[in-house]
């Protein structure tokens, strides 16, 4: 119950004032999906971690995670009003 108490704590915040709070990857995606409807969209790796990126596309909502090798999930950043550009055709780079 305290976990879902700092994960809620975590969420209610704009991303500029959050600090970093940390659960299990299960219990941190059942949340974000039960409170944001919130589900994984990318991935990828980075230094030590595995990075999502949560969103609900009907309200736009979206949430950042960095996931330790052992299912640690942290939150980075969350706001509102996700765009998701077209995708660039390989060789089309600019």
């Amino acid at each position: 119950m305290k976990a879902l108490a700092l994960l809620a704590a975590l969420f209610a915040f704009p991303a500029s004032a959050q600090n970093v709070a940390c659960g299990p990857l299960v219990a941190v995606a059942a949340f974000l999906e039960r409170q944001h409807g919130e589900s994984v969209v990318a991935t990828g790796l980075m230094s030590g971690a595995v990075l999502h990126v949560l969103v609900n596309p009907e309200t736009r909502t979206w949430t950042i995670l960095a996931v330790t090798p052992d299912g640690l999930a942290c939150g980075l950043a969350s706001g509102e009003a996700m765009e998701f550009a077209a995708p660039v055709k390989k060789g089309k780079r600019s």
